[in-house]
């Protein structure tokens, strides 16, 4: 082993040499972030983790507020815990986030401005193709379409 069985869940290793791991049970462990050594960079600390994007950031869920932010890679909050789901950032800058007030989910940039307003049920990464699927609707009857990076429909949900 170059690093020993220690970990109960981890990511694969990010471009910055970071991997998030997660010491305990899913309900009660916390996610820390490891170098290719398995010496800790960033404590263990936060209720959910996951990997460093392109641009240097990781989305974290707070163990206080319970709310998803963005931390650099020494652990700073660049973009404050207020989002309930937040997922990583893509190519092209943006990521999906769900917006505490509305339920809805949008995209932001890596200021946390968003760049397509909350006004989707459920919102995935976009792909390397420039599209992201995005549901209007409930889980059980909900429609998926496809929408580019300034949030017009190239598929409408069907």
């Amino acid at each position: 082993y170059v690093i020993e069985p220690q970990f109960d869940y981890a990511w694969s290793f990010s471009e910055n040499g970071l991997a998030a791991v997660r010491i305990g049970d899913l309900e009660t462990g916390k996610y820390g972030y490891i170098d290719s050594t398995g010496k800790y960079v960033i404590e263990p600390q936060f209720d959910d983790a996951e990997p460093f994007s392109e641009n240097g950031l990781a989305a974290v869920k707070d163990s206080n507020t319970k709310k998803y932010g963005y931390i650099d890679v020494t652990g700073k909050y660049v973009i404050d815990p207020q989002f309930d789901i937040a997922g990583s950032f893509s190519e092209n800058g943006l990521a999906a986030v769900e917006d505490s007030n509305t339920g809805k989910y949008g995209y932001i940039d890596s200021t946390g401005k968003y760049v397509i307003d909350p006004q989707f049920d459920s919102a995935r990464s976009f792909s390397e193709n420039g599209l992201a699927a995005v549901m209007i609707g409930d889980w059980e009857t909900g429609k998926y379409g496809y929408i580019d990076s300034t949030g017009k429909y190239v598929i409408e949900p069907q």
